[in-house]
């Protein structure tokens, strides 16, 4: 089980990716740093967003193509077939594979957290706040990826499935409030009545992930138990669901 794990993490330092995920988000640190410098007012707020939104992105990304790409190099080098041929069964080894991922993804996410300091000191407790969802956001969408590259035959396709789940969660809660706000408008035809119940059904299944990671928590602040619940709770549905759809589609593959 640790080799496994150990293997990952060398793989991560031996494909550069800390170290190349580490110099996109020292750039996009500095130049959110630059705009709060040059902004006429609310200077730091303006900083912290950006830090906020493009460390976020850049690190969901480097994860994604990480995963993806890791798990097809093993299929083609026949490395999960020597790690198979040992005494570890197919759901072991998910969830240790899951667990190296999440590894490095702990890390690099704590690292975007020390970086975007640089940008400006959020008010009390929403760096921690925001740090804690960045902590969770991270790990769903590694399970997320570790499932499609393990579904999928080809990197490019996981790697875009993974961006198109990371992106209808982010847009979640943006196309349930405008159906909420204009249901009149859109279920006049029939068409509009199909695509509003079809938000509403993705809406019941898909993780709201636009409630991780909000930019105006390190701008603005937060209460005291303001996003907690729901983040926990979202961590804990889709994190078990996602792994066990991994387990269960691994389980089922032939080699």
């Amino acid at each position: 089980m640790f080799v496994t794990f150990r293997y990952i993490v060398l793989t991560a330092v031996r494909d550069r990716l800390i170290l190349g995920l580490f110099l996109a988000l020292l750039g996009a640190v500095l130049i959110a740093s630059f705009l709060g410098d040059a902004t006429f007012m609310e200077g730091r707020e303006t900083a912290l967003t950006f830090a906020g939104f493009s460390t976020r992105l850049i690190l969901i990304a480097g994860l994604v193509l990480f995963v993806c790409f890791h798990v097809q190099r093993s299929f083609e080098n026949r490395e999960i077939d020597l790690m198979l041929s040992r005494p570890v069964s197919r759901t072991q080894f998910v969830l240790i594979t899951w667990a190296g991922f999440s590894g490095v993804a702990i890390f690099l996410a704590l690292v975007a957290v020390v970086l975007l300091t640089i940008a400006g000191m959020p008010p009390r407790g929403a760096l921690a706040l925001w740090a804690g969802s960045l902590l969770l956001e991270t790990l769903v969408m590694v399970a997320a990826a570790l499932f499609f590259a393990l579904s999928l035959r080809s990197a490019g396709a996981a790697a875009m499935a993974s961006f198109g789940f990371y992106l209808v969660a982010r847009m979640e809660g943006f196309l349930l409030g405008v159906v909420q706000a204009d249901w009149n408008a859109t279920a006049v035809d029939a068409l509009g009545n199909i695509v509003s119940k079809a938000i509403y059904v993705v809406g019941l299944v898909m993780p709201r992930l636009d409630l991780f990671g909000q930019t105006w928590w390190l701008a603005h602040g937060v209460g005291e138990v303001d996003g907690i619940v729901p983040l926990l709770a979202q961590a804990g549905v889709y994190l078990p669901l996602l792994l066990a759809a991994a387990v269960f589609d691994f389980r089922r593959r032939r080699f």
